[in-house]
């Protein structure tokens, strides 16, 4: 945004609007595995440049290391259907090789019913590690003082506690001339770096907003505006 804002012959933005969502797009109809409702190459990238899929993250790691992702993204328990050695995508070559279905994870420990599907948090973790959200909205937080003009207003929707947590942080952080020690990717500049913030409470949709948009019920919204 630093590059597009320069190249632009800007100084900073006026307004940003940052949609931290996956799209329907993504969804239905990119073809790369974003659904466990559909069979489709488990790939997972929002970025098809990037070099690792969500086949190959499944496939390098150990059982050990999964599970943390599924623990610390997806906060759910796993349970492999069938044997380590079968759980995982074919290796490559195989005609059906890094294929995406609702029949090769279970997760969850217990019975009873629940609001989020395990198999939704489990393919949640994956693309959330696969696309390294977290760090890029960290490092995101992290620049946008610098991107936004005096006055400069910044309006962010999230869609999971994790990102939201991070957002909330680093506006706090910012408010009070400091960043959070939390995600310190890079020395604080001596001014500018300040943002007063707009929501003092987080801004959740309506019933009649839900009603309209089903996808919308889990959004947050928190808003900033650099001093």
């Amino acid at each position: 945004m630093a590059q597009a804002l320069s190249q632009l012959g800007l100084s900073g933005a006026d307004g940003i609007l940052l949609d931290l969502g996956i799209s329907l797009h993504h969804l239905e109809a990119s073809g790369r595995g974003f659904s466990f409702l559909r069979d489709e190459p488990l790939d997972m990238r929002m970025d098809t440049r990037s070099a690792e899929t969500a086949a190959d993250l499944v496939n390098r790691l150990k059982e050990d290391d999964l599970k943390r992702i599924f623990q610390k993204y997806g906060r759910s328990a796993f349970r492999a259907n069938r044997p380590e050695d079968r759980r995982r995508p074919p290796a490559a070559g195989h005609p059906h090789q890094r294929r995406a279905g609702s029949d090769r994870l279970r997760c969850g420990a217990g019975g009873g019913r629940r609001r989020i599907h395990p198999a939704t948090r489990v393919f949640m973790a994956l693309r959330i590690a696969v696309n390294r959200e977290l760090e890029r909205l960290a490092e995101f937080m992290d620049q946008l003082p610098g991107l936004l003009a005096p006055g400069g207003r910044v309006c962010i929707l999230s869609f999971h506690s994790l990102e939201d947590r991070i957002v909330k942080q680093q506006l706090k952080a910012r408010e009070k001339g400091r960043r959070n020690e939390a995600w310190p990717p890079a020395p604080m500049q001596a001014s500018g770096d300040a943002l007063r913030i707009l929501t003092r409470k987080v801004v959740r949709p309506g019933p009649a907003e839900i009603a309209a948009n089903p996808m919308a019920r889990s959004t947050k919204l928190r808003a900033a505006e650099k001093i």
